[in-house]
């Protein structure tokens, strides 16, 4: 099987999402897996009190497994060292086999074909959207260079960001933002446990009690994969505008 790089694609990517009648470009990276990190380590290095309200998709706080952290809650396939050396090794010699593998894992209907297919009036439907999806990330893909998406993995997989998120968020962090922690039942990267770790933490005490506060809330979708924001843009886009336009837990 071969092993899935899910920030890869999204640093590039640009996808298209309908909303109000409107045509709308955004950037995959702004939702995906690797600017997840470049916003924790601006809240540890600085804090969380310039963002109203943050929305994050499918990342679990650390990829790879640990003595108190296992299959649970990491990465699916990149989740150790010998995992991360394989995929640089592999994207060395044939960068293709990885990005495919990033597609087949971040799209749930191709992760789970069985389910994927239902989804689709025809099997010509599937097929062909299987084709087009991939022909486009993979185009994408190769306009970077392997290497540096190797490095770029190998700093992501490896940090481990739980004590800044209970430092910065948590009960006693005085931390003002709202936070929407979306998980999926069908991503081929993290199991539903990995990001809603995150919820949990934030929202108990030092004694492990639960705080009551509300302004950190978690939720599983069906709709999509890693990249459900892709699959389904309405159903995403309808999620994410109700935590928006709801009420803010700092005014």
């Amino acid at each position: 099987m071969a092993l899935a790089a899910p920030g890869i694609i999204p640093l590039l990517a640009v996808s298209a999402a309908r909303f109000s009648g409107q045509f709308f470009e955004c950037c995959d990276a702004g939702l995906s897996t690797l600017l997840i990190p470049l916003c924790r380590s601006y809240h540890e290095q600085f804090s969380t009190s310039v963002f109203d309200k943050m929305i994050w998709v499918d990342q679990s706080p650390l990829q790879n497994y640990a003595i108190d952290w296992g299959v649970d809650y990491g990465n699916r396939t990149l989740n150790s060292p010998e995992a991360l050396a394989q995929m640089k090794a592999t994207l060395a010699s044939n960068p293709e086999e990885v990005y495919k593998g990033t597609i087949n894992a971040c799209l749930a209907y191709l992760w789970d074909p069985v389910w994927g297919r239902k989804q689709f009036a025809s099997e010509d439907a599937y097929l062909k959207t299987a084709q087009e999806d991939t022909a486009l990330f993979l185009r994408i893909a190769l306009q970077g260079d392997p290497e540096w998406y190797g490095n770029l993995m190998a700093d992501h997989t490896a940090r481990d960001w739980r004590k800044t998120i209970t430092d910065r968020f948590g009960s006693r962090s005085g931390s003002s933002t709202d936070l929407l922690v979306i998980a999926s039942e069908r991503s081929g990267c993290f199991p539903p446990t990995g990001p809603l770790w995150v919820v949990k933490a934030i929202l108990q005490d030092d004694e492990g009690n639960n705080c009551g506060e509300m302004h950190t809330q978690g939720v599983v979708v069906d709709f999509g994969g890693h990249w459900c924001y892709w699959e389904n843009a309405e159903k995403f886009n309808d999620l994410a505008l109700k935590f928006l336009t709801g009420p803010s837990h700092g005014m």
